[in-house]
């Protein structure tokens, strides 16, 4: 079965690796290793739209705050899930001695915050996008 294009679909998802970020990571227990599987494609799948559409499909540099995240499985219990926001601790010593020490490369970053279109604000000069963008929004959502 082909999986949604559509962001909104997976809102568990962007919520589960909110929490990942915040809290540098934790475990999810689900009802069955089959629901722990879906769950982990339709994790991954869901970044790589989020790239796809800040990248306009385009091949370029992308970044999310969820980049780092990593889903590992379980050996003992399929069905958790063990996701952590994975970060570079180590040292680097370069070929003419220089040591370069790497501690948490990868800060947690904010969540992305959903936008909450009747409390956004704008610049005068950006009134009219918004409106244009709230027209089509409202066209999409009653359908006419």
């Amino acid at each position: 079965m082909a999986m949604s294009k559509a962001l909104g679909m997976y809102a568990d998802c962007r919520t589960a690796f909110d929490a990942v970020v915040l809290h540098r990571g934790g475990t999810f227990t689900f009802d069955s290793k089959s629901a722990a599987l879906a769950f982990r494609q339709r994790a991954y799948y869901f970044r790589k739209l989020l790239h796809e559409e800040q990248s306009g499909n385009r091949v370029v540099h992308t970044s999310t705050p969820y980049d780092a995240i990593v889903i590992r499985m379980d050996p003992d219990d399929g069905r958790k899930l063990r996701i952590t926001n994975e970060v570079l601790r180590a040292t680097f010593v370069a070929d003419d001695g220089t040591v370069v020490a790497f501690e948490d490369v990868s800060p947690a970053p904010a969540p992305l915050a959903p936008l909450d279109l009747d409390r956004a604000e704008t610049a005068p000069e950006d009134d009219g996008l918004m409106d244009e963008a709230l027209a089509f929004i409202n066209k999409l959502t009653k359908g006419k």
